[in-house]
């Protein structure tokens, strides 16, 4: 997973390609909570099927947004049905102003995607 810096807010799901997001095709939005722990702005998403290795997080101060494509590792034959997304999961969410943009870890086990914000004026965890 790489969780990236960037000074701009205008981060979009167009994550790194300088396209405006109107422009940008639409991804899957997994759904998510925002937790206050006290000491941490806490993130829960659910991203079932995303490769960690190839989820990314960008972070500015106000918005984090989040990329991450769907495994294709599904066996070889003609569709009959289907239910499951494909594509990639891309959402935009807002950080409230206590959360410290540069202090800020992510883990992603069992397709669940947790990522912790210091809070502004708190020592780490």
């Amino acid at each position: 997973m790489e969780i990236r810096q960037t000074p701009s807010p205008e981060v979009t799901g167009a994550i790194s390609t300088g396209m405006p997001s109107w422009m940008v095709p639409p991804g899957i939005i997994p759904r998510a909570d925002i937790l206050d722990t006290g000491e941490q702005i806490v993130y829960l998403v659910d991203l079932a099927g995303v490769d960690p290795d190839k989820l990314v997080l960008e972070v500015s101060p106000t918005e984090i947004a989040i990329n991450g494509p769907l495994s294709e590792n599904f066996p070889r034959g003609t569709l009959l049905y289907a239910e499951r997304p494909r594509g990639a999961y891309t959402r935009l969410l807002s950080l409230p102003p206590q959360a410290d943009p540069e202090r800020v870890s992510a883990d992603l086990t069992n397709g669940v995607l947790v990522i912790r914000f210091a809070k502004k004026g708190r020592p780490e965890a």
